[in-house]
């Protein structure tokens, strides 16, 4: 907070203050001028308008304080609407920089890791030299020559995670460097190298990885359910509900009876052009698709299970 700042803040206070006395003093001067009860009019007192009592010690009037009063009254509205705004803004600031902290904390760990390779399936040995057991395999089974496996320069090599005797595999070995990519060459042996990871990219990975996807033609099918995308699928066999919702959506232009999906027809006025798609994907999944019969009518198409 700035010296204007705390002028401000005094000259307000001092303005209250300055208030709460106008309002004692108003107060005390309507007791005094209150009429006392009389058997007679003419007993009766009462404060003249030009009586010294209609105004108080710093000879403001009843007037003059009200309008005060209404003034410093404004002035707490606007300071009280400045504060809920501030308030608004800091709240929103300090979102911001949680959100920003954990991308960076995310983007330093990848920029950490993108030099890294975790090799899995190497055998461990008591007191061994982690960087020359990298050389050895590197050389063993990805063939590279020796004076180019003795030129890679390695920042740190080290086996991840405790020990654990009587552990089933050995554990896996991260080595930093910057040249070595061949990874097609471990295909078909006990071994494996892939790129390290942070701990939520890996997390995901491990969840998209449960994931079922198969390409028919031009469709993408997840987990036995069709992608859409408003990008690749064509508007005409995409309204607007389908691309938000999966098959569990009821459809209004079909119907089930029994074993039998009656579709309307291309050319009636009830057709709708997703109904055919949608059987199309629905034969697709299909395990069995024994007893599957297009029925082609006058007045309906139907799908015989």
């Amino acid at each position: 907070m700035n010296s204007e700042d705390s002028e401000e803040n005094l000259e307000t206070l001092q303005e209250y203050i300055d208030w709460c006395f106008d309002v004692i003093v108003m107060k005390k001067n309507q007791n005094a001028c209150s009429p006392v009860k009389s058997e007679t009019p003419s007993s009766k007192r009462s404060c003249p308008a030009d009586s010294p009592e209609t105004t108080s010690p710093t000879g403001k009037s009843f007037t003059d304080i009200l309008d005060s009063i209404d003034k410093r009254l404004s002035l707490v509205e606007i300071l009280h609407r400045e504060f809920k705004s501030l308030r608004e803004s800091l709240e929103f600031s300090q979102q911001q920089v949680e959100t920003l902290a954990a991308e960076n904390a995310s983007l330093r760990d990848s920029v950490n890791m993108r030099d890294n390779l975790v090799f899995s399936g190497i055998p461990e040995s008591a007191e061994e030299d982690a960087e020359a057991t990298v050389k050895s395999f590197i050389k063993t089974y990805l063939k590279l020559l020796e004076d180019t496996v003795e030129n890679i320069c390695f920042e740190r090599v080290h086996r991840l995670g405790a020990k654990k005797p009587g552990a089933p595999r050995p554990r896996p070995i991260v080595a930093k460097f910057g040249y070595f990519k061949q990874k097609e060459q471990l295909k078909g042996t006990d071994f494996s190298v892939n790129d390290q990871f942070p701990k939520e990219i890996l997390e995901r990975r491990k969840v998209l990885r449960a994931s079922r996807a198969v390409i028919a033609v031009d469709r993408l099918y997840v987990d036995g359910r069709l992608y859409r995308d408003v990008s690749t699928t064509p508007l005409h066999r995409s309204p607007a509900f389908l691309l938000t919702h999966t098959h569990t959506t009821p459809y209004t232009f079909t119907h089930l009876r029994g074993t039998t999906m009656y579709i309307y027809t291309q050319r009636s006025n009830h057709s709708d052009l997703t109904a055919h798609t949608d059987m199309e994907d629905i034969l697709a999944h299909k395990r069995v698709h024994a007893r599957t019969y297009l029925i082609q009518l006058s007045i309906t198409r139907s799908v015989q299970h």
